[in-house]
């Protein structure tokens, strides 16, 4: 025998076709229903600031400038703007650094830079620290 305490309410729907127009009627209903909750409500601050952090995080990122780095300590005045017209010939973004006037480069491409201006043969004359002192005169203490 069936149990009558337990019967199973089951409700047809109709499946509409009302063209293009009804999808963006019910998708604003049910957002306007979701926004209606109590628990969005209760998390709704949370959320906002989550996404204000995300968005802070990115423009940050976007607008830092790159890290620069010197290209070469210890070259002369004239070798600094040979390298500098160099480096802006080839399309790469060059500074000179207003405070000591070296030339410098984002630290992503100084190995490249450094290889197309040994090709270019620029600078004439790289010392490396070793040359001078092989130079020092007899007796001076390091």
């Amino acid at each position: 025998m069936a149990n009558t305490d337990q019967m199973v309410n089951i409700q047809t729907t109709q499946v509409r076709s009302g063209g293009m127009l009804s999808a963006p009627k019910n998708a604003v209903a049910n957002i306007r229903e979701a926004i209606d909750q109590p628990s969005f409500r209760r998390a709704f601050p949370t959320i906002l600031a989550a996404i204000t952090a995300v968005a802070a995080v990115v423009v940050f990122a976007t607008m830092r400038e790159p890290n620069m780095t010197t290209l070469y300590a210890s070259v002369s005045d004239s070798e600094k703007s040979k390298i500098y017209e160099a480096l802006k010939n080839m399309g790469m973004s060059v500074e000179l650094d207003p405070a000591t006037g070296e030339v410098l480069i984002p630290t992503n491409d100084y190995h490249q830079a450094r290889i197309s201006l040994a090709a270019q043969g620029l600078p004439e004359y790289a010392s490396n620290g070793f040359e001078e002192i092989d130079n020092l005169p007899l007796g001076v203490t390091i």
